[in-house]
């Protein structure tokens, strides 16, 4: 992979993970992309990453929920599997 593939690559992937609230590794990432990127004068990426940590340090974390479980009715789970049977059928008369 070339250097500006490669700092690109590493933009999207801190970019990404800021999304998913990811926070620390979005950090990381956006700091490797900095060094990556100066060593191999992409100064747009540099800029771009630069910004990006700056605006992932003002960034406020929000706990997320727990997921919540519950229990699904029998009627519900037995029509799944006729769906699943019924699919897997399909698939090997095709």
């Amino acid at each position: 992979m070339g250097p500006w593939l490669k700092s690109h690559y590493l933009l999207f992937l801190g970019e990404g993970l800021e999304r998913f609230n990811r926070f620390d590794a979005a950090r990381a990432a956006f700091e490797e992309t900095i060094e990556f990127a100066a060593a191999n004068q992409i100064h747009a990426v540099t800029f771009k990453a630069e910004s990006a940590l700056v605006a992932l340090r003002g960034t406020r974390r929000v706990p997320t929920a727990a997921p919540v479980s519950f229990e699904l009715p029998q009627g519900v789970l037995a029509a799944a599997h006729a769906i699943s049977e019924l699919r897997k059928a399909a698939l090997v008369e095709a």
